[in-house]
This record gives structure tokens, C-alpha cells and sequence, in this order.
């Protein structure tokens, strides 16, 4: 009983012990008890399997190198963070704002708070300086006695592994190397070997991003990637942080200013260097700024150089990327006195400007020149100085100047005294003898301020533009009561020639009436159709009101804008307007068994028969109860 015990117990500690190395007993007692041997293999095997526990104790999983294929397949290896908005800006941005009166933006700021494309993991073209580590891929073309060309993966430790070849280590070894390595082995055999290596995909590699940036912390990009790309991963640079000194440090501690400056202002987009595994990257704060408003190409916040306290107008003009200087222009420098007020100095473009200052390139506006303003709908609101009256089509560049959204038909001119004179900027544009007075803010309205407009209210708004229509020259267009059209006073032209500019008429628009009220309130009502059809001049005069209806809308509100009836205390403003409207015009309303069948204006010829047929009833029976 006792040798039995003992041979089980020897069997069982040489599980691992392939079958030649097992003694004769061992070998018949497994042939007696085959349970026994499936047991011992299924044992075997179980810890042959990664991550399988043997005797309690866990083993790892086989380790990968992850390159950049692998942000392919998961994204998220490459968590990218985006800089949050600043709704007030930083310090530096509210004090520029203060001191010019304009929100300026850091200059160079956005280029490096961009999201990144996960399907651009490279950068640069890779030589054959390039160092080669575990994740990288390597395409080898083999060329003699023996030919190959595949891909393969730098195991993790380091080793290039080719079939029927030894392990080549190739971690840190540059292309160049690798290639000269491979080649001495391939050439013991066959002197005419040829060997070609190119990366096909590199590593990740992490990188330390710390300093002023949106999101300090470790990422992982693929292999030298420029620094500039590094920086966007991280969110960009804070509205505080420095584009003139950025330092990078690689793993053997070399480190290298960078002023990106130089990188923004180059054609080439120089001095971008490329990152190396476990660099680190550290953003200064902000240095001296300086601002830049009025006309130059890009307005913003710049900032100066390491140590330096100025800036000469020349170089400030060359930073914002601006090379004509309009004629008439003048150079002024804004900043603040010892009492914190904010002053001026003029300088020209020789001069210097300290830190903190604020460089305004403006046009002169002196007295002897009159001038004219343009706002709104336009590309650029725009002065243009002069000496007499200018024609509306020199002033609008015939009309290219424009928005794409300018309301063409209507328009407003408002003097320096505050009179206004309402155009149409379709009709005036084909007239060469339209001069614009001096002195004078033309007002360009787009599509979406006119329905504005037509909407407000000159007793509640203290919008000047709402203003000064109130108290223009303008004729008004309603629709069913509602305001839906300006026109401009005009005179020469058939009545139906004006309106379809304003208003489209419908199937559903009642030709046979239409109301027209003059500027002390006496109103009249007509026939539409024959005022469309008139073929002769008609003139529509300042502070006119013109009132068109549809058909369904008078018979739908009949007896709300009946005028025999009295408003009941709960009839909006709206109605009792248009029922002392309809009453003050004298329109005749048709009515049969003592219900509203229709209107007429008060000039109608037409008698009672002919009346109801014109509104559509053909079976009026008994014309008794009929009242007109």
C-alpha cells in the first residue's frame, strides 16, 4: 500500500515531464488508468492557456505593443479633449476689451484647439533616420536567391522576426540599420541579397502635456507626430498661455524652446518639431501683448517676444498680416494714463508701441469733408468722404456691394437733423440722376430686420431704425388688418406695376375690395380689380395705408367687422380697429335673411340681382329679405 501511495505521488510531480523522460512504472500505471492520464493532459494544457491559474497563482495575458493601427479599431486610445468656451474671455482679453472697446481674440490660439481627425495618424513622411521600437510595422522586401516582401510587427522585445531567420533586434536601430543588419545575415548565404525596410505603421508613444493648456495630462499619439498636433490633443493652449515659450523635453533630458510664431507666420510651417516617446511637453504662461484694431487684416491680441517690452508699428503691421495702408489713414496708439483713463497718442509707422498698448489704424474724418454712411444689409458698412452729393449707384457700387438677403424695395435715408426718406433701392439703382445728400446714414435693410420691423412697435422700442421709419415718408401695405409690406412714395407708375413687388395676389385675394386710408384717417373703399386694371399713373402718397383682404377672411369674420353691430366688451383691439375701418370707408355689406353674404366698396354700380351673382348666389329666390 505503502510503494502504491508513493508512486502516485511521483506521477502527479512529473506532470510536465514528457513521455521519454517518465520511469517504466509510471508508464504502466497510466496504460492501467487511462481516467488517470486524461486528467494529468487536461491539467497541462489548462496551464499552457494564457491568464490560466496554477496552483492559486494568476498568470498575465501575452502583453501587446499598440501602434496606429490600433486607434483604427478603438479611438478611444487617443482620448482628445477640446478647449472649453470662454464666455468672458481671460483677464487679458477683458482688458483689451476694455482699453479698444472690441473683443479681441489670441492670435494663433484656435490653431491649436482643433479636433483631430482619427483617420490622419500620420503627419510626416517617415526616412530612414526613423528609430524603430516594439508596435512599429515594417514592410521588408527581399530580393536574390531568396525573395519575400510582408509586413511585420517589432515584437515587445525588440526583435525583427522573419521566417526561417533568427531573431534580428532591431529596437533602436535606425531604418538604415536595420536594413545594413539584415543584409550581413542574408549575404553568408547569397551574396546577391538585396534588403529594403519602410515603416508601415507606427507606434504610440506616450507624451507629457503640462503648462497652460486646456487639459494637462499623458497621452498617446502615434510616433512623431509634430508638436503642434500634440498641443490639440490637449484641448490647445489657454487664452493665458504663451505661443513663444514652449519647451520640449525628450527622454535624455535634451530640451528646446519653441516659438510658434515662427510657425504661424512661415509659409513652410517651419519649426514644428516632431515628438519622441516619453517627451515631455510644458506650455509657459503668457508673456508682454499688445493689441491691434481698426483697419488690419487680422485684429487681435499678440504677443511679444521673450524679454520684450515693444513692438515698432512696422513689425506689429507684419505680425497681422496687413500690406496696404489706406490712403488717408492715421496710426494711434491706445493705453491707459497713471490715473487709469484711457488716452491716445498719434505715431506714425516708424514709431514703437510698449506693452500693454493698443495699435488703432484708422481713416482721418476731418471737417472738410463731408461724408456718407451705409449700414446693414451690405458686405461692409462703409464711409465714403466727399465733397457734393453722390449718385446711388457710384455709392452702392451698383449694387454689389449688397448682402445676398438686402431687401431691394425698400430703404430708408436718415439726415444728420434726424429726417428720414424712405427709396426703393430696385428703382433708384437704374437711376443715374438719384444723388444721395451729404451727411446722410443710408440704411440697407435685410430680409429678416424688415419683417422685424414691420412688426414693431415705435411706442414700445427705443430702437432709433423704428424711429425714424415711424417718422418717414412711407406708404403702409396690410393684409386681412395685418402690416405686411413698406412701399416708398411713388408716383409715374400703374398702380398693379408697384404692388407686385409687395404683395403676390393669390386665388384666395378678394378682388373686390380694398380699402384706402389717407394720413389724417378718412378712408375709402374700391373696387381692387379696377384699380389693378387702370391703365393710367397712379400716386401713392406719404402716410397712405393700404388694406387688401381674402376672400375666406371676410367671410369667416363677417360679423366680427360688421359695423351695424356694436363690439362687445371682449373684442380685441384688433377688431374693433377694422370695424371702425370698414365704417369710416362706407362698406356696403350684402346680407340675405339677415346674414353678412359679402362686401362691396361704397362706389359699387352693380344692383342687387348682379350683386349676388358677382358673389356667387344663383338661387336667390325671394328678394324680399335682401338689404344692401
Amino acid at each position: 500500500m505503502k510503494r502504491i501511495t508513493l508512486l502516485i505521488m511521483t506521477t502527479l510531480m512529473g506532470l510536465s515531464v514528457h513521455a521519454w523522460g517518465q520511469t517504466a512504472e509510471q508508464m504502466i500505471l497510466l496504460q492501467k488508468n487511462p481516467g488517470l492520464a486524461e486528467t494529468i493532459t487536461s491539467q497541462i494544457n489548462n496551464q499552457k492557456k494564457p491568464g490560466a491559474s496554477s496552483g492559486g497563482v494568476p498568470t498575465s495575458k501575452e502583453a501587446k505593443e499598440l501602434n496606429a493601427n490600433d486607434t483604427v479599431t478603438n479611438p478611444s486610445l487617443v482620448t482628445q479633449s477640446i478647449a472649453p468656451a470662454a464666455s468672458t474671455g481671460s483677464v487679458i482679453q477683458r482688458y483689451y476689451r476694455v482699453l479698444s472697446e472690441q473683443s479681441l481674440p489670441i492670435y494663433g490660439a484656435s490653431e491649436f484647439s482643433q479636433r483631430q481627425d482619427q483617420s490622419l495618424l500620420f503627419f510626416n513622411t517617415m526616412g530612414k533616420n526613423y528609430r524603430l521600437a516594439a508596435g512599429d510595422v515594417v514592410r521588408v522586401t527581399i530580393r536574390g536567391r531568396t525573395m519575400g516582401d510582408a509586413s511585420y510587427k517589432i515584437a515587445r522585445d525588440g526583435n525583427l522576426i522573419l521566417p526561417s531567420l533568427a531573431p534580428v533586434p532591431v529596437s533602436g536601430s535606425t531604418i538604415a540599420e536595420a536594413e545594413e543588419r539584415l543584409l550581413d545575415i542574408l549575404q553568408l548565404d547569397d551574396a546577391s541579397a538585396a534588403v529594403f525596410i519602410s515603416l508601415e505603421t507606427a507606434r504610440l508613444i506616450t507624451v507629457q502635456v503640462s503648462g497652460a493648456v486646456a487639459s494637462p495630462r499623458t497621452i498617446a499619439v502615434p510616433a512623431y507626430t509634430p508638436l503642434s498636433r500634440v498641443l490639440a490633443y490637449a484641448g490647445g493652449i489657454k487664452p493665458t498661455g504663451s505661443l513663444r515659450n514652449i519647451v520640449l523635453r525628450d527622454r535624455d533630458g535634451n530640451t528646446q524652446s519653441i516659438d510658434f510664431y515662427n510657425f504661424l507666420q512661415s509659409p513652410t510651417g517651419s519649426n514644428d518639431p516632431l515628438v519622441t516617446d516619453s517627451s515631455r511637453i510644458f506650455v509657459g504662461n503668457q508673456g508682454k501683448t499688445i493689441g491691434a484694431v481698426g483697419f488690419v487684416a487680422r485684429p487681435g491680441i499678440y504677443e511679444l517676444q521673450v524679454g520684450s517690452e515693444s513692438i515698432s508699428v512696422a513689425q506689429l503691421l507684419k505680425l497681422t498680416g496687413t500690406s496696404v495702408i489706406p490712403p488717408g489713414a492715421e496710426f494711434e496708439a491706445l493705453f491707459f494714463d497713471d490715473n487709469g483713463i484711457t488716452s491716445k497718442r498719434k505715431i506714425d509707422r516708424s514709431g514703437f508701441l510698449n506693452a500693454g498698448e493698443v495699435l488703432d489704424l484708422r481713416f482721418v474724418e476731418t471737417k472738410l469733408q463731408d461724408s456718407i454712411e451705409v449700414i446693414g444689409a451690405v458686405l461692409n458698412e462703409y464711409k465714403m468722404a466727399s465733397a457734393k452729393p453722390v449718385s446711388l449707384q457710384n455709392l452702392l457700387k451698383d449694387g454689389a456691394v449688397l448682402r445676398t438677403d438686402a431687401v431691394f424695395d425698400f430703404a430708408i435715408m436718415i439726415s444728420n437733423s434726424g429726417e428720414a426718406q424712405t427709396l426703393s433701392l430696385r428703382d433708384k439703382l437704374l437711376d443715374p440722376s438719384f444723388f444721395v445728400p451729404l451727411n446722410t446714414k443710408l440704411v440697407v435693410f435685410s430680409t429678416a430686420q424688415y419683417r422685424n420691423l414691420l412688426n414693431a412697435n415705435p411706442n414700445q422700442s427705443d430702437d432709433p431704425i423704428v424711429s425714424a421709419i415711424d417718422q418717414s415718408d412711407r406708404v403702409e401695405l396690410f393684409l386681412n388688418g395685418k402690416k405686411i409690406a413698406f412701399i416708398p412714395p411713388t408716383e409715374g407708375k400703374l398702380f398693379a406695376d408697384v404692388l407686385k413687388y409687395h404683395y403676390r395676389l393669390t386665388p384666395e385675394t378678394s378682388l373686390d375690395l380694398a380699402i384706402i386710408e389717407g394720413p389724417t384717417g378718412q378712408a375709402r373703399s374700391v373696387d381692387l380689380q379696377s384699380l389693378l386694371e387702370l391703365n393710367k399713373q397712379f400716386t401713392l402718397s406719404a402716410g397712405q395705408k393700404f388694406y387688401l383682404f381674402e376672400t375666406k377672411f371676410l367671410e369667416v369674420n363677417s360679423q366680427n367687422i360688421d359695423p351695424t353691430k356694436a363690439p362687445q366688451a371682449t373684442t380685441s383691439l384688433y377688431w374693433k380697429t377694422l370695424k371702425r375701418l370698414f365704417s369710416r370707408a362706407n362698406v356696403i355689406q350684402v346680407k340675405l335673411d339677415d346674414q353678412t353674404r359679402g362686401f362691396l366698396p361704397e362706389n359699387t354700380r352693380l344692383g342687387p340681382v348682379k350683386a349676388l351673382k358677382m358673389l356667387g348666389f344663383d338661387d336667390f329666390g325671394d328678394l324680399s329679405d335682401l338689404v344692401l
